[in-house]
Formats: C-alpha cells, structure tokens, sequence
C-alpha cells in the first residue's frame, strides 16, 4: 500500500465517527481483522450511506491493549486482564461505540503514551521489528475503558462482503460525506452532528 502520510491522514478521516464492531486477531498468522462502519457519500448519490469495513493489518508486529475499570483519565481504574484468545469477545462486549478525533494511523507516540504504563496485554511477534504502521482505537462508554494500538506493515480495505476497496476510494468516500456535512447538505442530516468549526481536511 502507498506509504504516503497523506493517504494515512485520510483514512483517518474516512474513520472518524465510526462505530468500531469487531478485531479479530490470529497471532499465528499475525493478522488482525478491525471491522467498522463508517461513513461515506458517493458523488452522485441520493443519500449518504452507512460503508461496513474491514481493514486487514498484515503482518501485525505488535498489539497492546489496556483494559481499565472505569472512565479513561481515572489513574485508580482497575487494568483488567486480557488474552488473544478472548480480545475479539471484549471488544464486541462495547456495542460497537463510535471512534473520533480524526487521527488514528501514526500516532502512536501521542495516543499509546498515556495508558503504556496500564496494559492488559502486550503482544509481540518475537523476532523484534519495529511495524511501519500503527492504527490506535478505543471505546470508552464512561464506567470502563479500552485502549488498544496495532502495529503493522501493510493495509487491505475489504467491503462487508469482503471484496477488495482500494483505500483512496474508502478514503474519498469518507471525506466527500465531511464535506457535505460541513457544507449543511441534507444527505447527510440525522445523525445528531452539527458542525462547529471548518472541515479539517484539506480540497
């Protein structure tokens, strides 16, 4: 995949207020599978639409996820216990809540900062390298909190079909309906968002 920083900073656009669904991930084949449903708006569209998203991280060089009893600045929270083999089930433990915030590939150094010292697990593949890529996600509905950051070397979009997406055309999509938002078009209405402030990517 194009390693070109602006790309990345478009993706996380495309994922801003999307509901995070799913992660599944195989330690043995160092996969990790993060489902989404975001938002999109083709060019000619009537309506905007709700996209079901995959993003396959390949090969995932490390995963670290913090777990936490309570609301996600509370330093007394209790870091809960977790495994591969039972992250998928606590991540679909949160309903599939909202990410936000713009940013979520390449920031590590910002986002795993605060909750590096509160980890619930931390995987490594072993052989000691560094992924090219991160992608750091949470859910955070007040009386608990998950953190998690993945990093990978490659990134595949598949469609809730599976079907390949190429990420400039999922990246498209999500900015085209930002746009409409913050240019008031009704397609985009009924959400529950008003927009405060110009759009944030660049034309």
């Amino acid at each position: 995949m194009d390693t070109n920083p602006e790309l990345w900073s478009r993706l996380g656009t495309a994922l801003n207020e999307a509901d995070f669904v799913d992660l599944a991930f195989d330690p043995e084949a160092l996969l990790a599978t993060a489902s989404f449903v975001a938002f999109g708006l083709d060019a000619d569209a009537a309506a905007d639409r709700r996209l079901e998203i995959q993003l396959v991280l390949q090969p995932v060089r490390r995963l670290a996820v913090s777990l936490r009893d309570g609301y996600f600045d509370d330093r007394d929270a209790a870091v809960l216990p977790v495994t591969p083999a039972t992250l998928q089930a606590i991540v679909r433990s949160f309903g599939g809540m909202p990410v936000y915030g713009w940013e979520f590939f390449d920031v590590h150094d910002e986002r795993f900062a605060p909750w590096s010292d509160r980890l619930s697990l931390d995987w490594r593949n072993g052989d000691g390298a560094e992924g090219r890529h991160s992608l750091c996600l949470f859910q955070d509905p007040h009386d608990r909190t998950l953190d998690l950051c993945i990093w990978f070397d490659d990134l595949t979009v598949l469609d809730g079909r599976g079907r390949r997406v190429s990420p400039e055309a999922f990246a498209a999509a999500g900015e085209r309906w930002w746009r409409a938002l913050y240019d008031g078009d009704p397609r985009t209405h009924g959400h529950g968002m008003t927009p405060l402030a110009d759009f944030r990517a660049e034309d």
